[in-house]
Parts: C-alpha cells; sequence; structure tokens
C-alpha cells in the first residue's frame, strides 16, 4: 500500500504502536522513500500489550497534517476502538480500517479441554471447551464485528475484515478494484 501511495508521489508514513507508538516514518513525498519504507518494515517485531486507543490518540497529536489513515489491526483491545478512531476523525482523517483475524478467532474448531495462552499478554487460561461455550463465543464475535460495522459506516470509516489465510496483496487487489479509497 505504501509502494502504491509513493509511486502517487503522495506522502506516505508508517508507525507500528502498542501501548503507545512504538516507532514511526514520518510521512514524506519521495520515491527514494521505498528503501526506507521497506527498511522500517523488515524490522517490526509484534509484541507486548495493546492500546489501540491511547496509540490513535498519540498518533494524532504527533501527525497533525490530516490525511489518509490505513489502520491495520485485530481490533481485540478491551478498552475498545471507537475513542482511537473518534480522535482521528475530529482531526480530519480519512481512514481504512482493516481488521485482520486469524481463521481460529473468526470461527474456532476447537472441543475438549484447552489451555489458551494470550500472546500479548502471556495470560494462560485454561478452560474447557464444549458445544455451548462455542455457540456463546460466536454469538459475541459476531456482535463485536457488528459493532464493527455500524460505527464504521455511521462516521463515514471504510472497514474491511479478513483472514490471515487470504493474502494481503490479493485483498489489496480486491479492495483496489472495487475503486474504494485507495485509488
Amino acid at each position: 500500500m505504501g509502494y502504491i501511495g509513493i509511486i502517487n508521489l503522495d506522502r506516505v508514513g508508517v508507525s507500528t504502536f502498542a501501548l503507545g507508538l512504538k516507532g514511526s516514518l514520518p510521512p514524506q513525498r519521495s520515491r527514494q522513500q521505498i528503501f526506507s519504507l521497506f527498511k522500517f518494515l523488515e524490522g517490526i517485531t509484534p509484541a507486548g500489550e495493546t492500546s489501540f486507543n491511547q496509540s490513535l490518540l498519540a498518533y494524532s497529536k504527533l501527525y497533525k497534517r490530516p490525511g489518509l489513515a490505513i489502520i491495520i489491526s485485530d481490533l481485540l483491545d478491551a478498552q475498545g476502538f471507537e475513542q482511537g478512531l473518534k480522535e482521528l476523525l475530529y482531526r480530519k482523517f480519512d481512514i481504512v480500517l482493516i481488521q485482520i483475524l486469524s481463521e481460529e478467532e473468526i470461527e474456532p474448531q476447537f472441543s475438549g479441554d484447552a489451555r489458551l495462552v494470550d500472546l500479548e499478554t502471556g495470560a494462560l487460561r485454561s478452560l474447557l471447551i464444549d458445544k455451548q461455550l462455542l455457540s456463546l463465543y460466536r454469538d459475541r464475535i459476531f456482535k463485536f464485528f457488528k459493532r464493527i460495522e455500524e460505527f464504521s459506516l455511521e462516521r463515514g470509516i471504510e472497514y474491511l475484515r479478513t483472514s490471515t489465510v487470504v493474502p494481503f496483496e490479493d485483498l489489496i487487489l480486491k479492495y483496489l478494484s472495487q475503486g474504494l479509497h485507495l485509488r
């Protein structure tokens, strides 16, 4: 996506976040930036807890010049996602929100005794997964998806949800072919 912006001579920058902004490549308008962009992206290592809202608030304060904000996240933050997005909208950013989840998060196929590990916090949880628990989970995750969809629709945020099994370039090409924001 950055490459598309760079070849169109748009200002392109990248930021990563966890409990706040972790690293940033400030927006620039230069075709030479492609090398800095690739180097920055190669150096990203995901780790630790996340505060989606706090991170977007920090971003909106650091980069006051509005533009297109493409946010890629699983959006699985106990504190929610709304406040951070509202802050970007308040500061006049156009937003494309891409939610990426694993197939196991979307439609779990587990049953029996399980020991789950939260990859962000390291917390362990043992539980018995049965049909009732799976049904409850599915109900909650689809209500969560609906909440994101409604929030986005009401505020003019372009929202895409995808699975980690879909190659990212296929997602972007499909998105582009629909004539949406990334022209």
